[in-house]
């Protein structure tokens, strides 16, 4: 396999790991929201809830933690990218989010 074709690959699963940290937090968001929901529906006591809320919201400052620890290795790779001359595809998110960006530049002249 080639640098290109390793690099390219390692880009790939890199972004597949940061959607899924994404979507790991915004669930365990989510659950901490259907918790708090319920308690105050049911009536139920802080000192019944405290003890979920509390492993779940431990659970979310991990996933917090593993995401940015994630993100520093993609700075990492990135700067690796840069020193190897190899390059990766973007993903139709990324290039889409450069054209709306490159749109918002634009100006109207008339």
């Amino acid at each position: 396999m080639t640098k290109q074709e390793y690099a390219q690959q390692i880009a790939d699963q890199l972004k597949a790991t940061e959607r899924m940290m994404n979507k790991a937090a915004g669930e365990a968001s989510k659950l901490m929201s259907k918790l708090v929901e319920a308690q105050i529906e049911f009536d139920v006591t802080d000192i019944e809830g405290e003890q979920a809320l509390s492993h779940v919201g431990a659970s979310l400052q991990s996933v917090t933690e593993a995401r940015e620890a994630v993100i520093a290795a993609h700075k990492a790779l990135a700067g690796m990218q840069d020193r190897h001359n190899v390059t990766v595809a973007q993903t139709l998110y990324e290039a889409r989010a450069e054209l709306v960006e490159a749109a918002r530049q634009l100006r109207v002249v008339r």
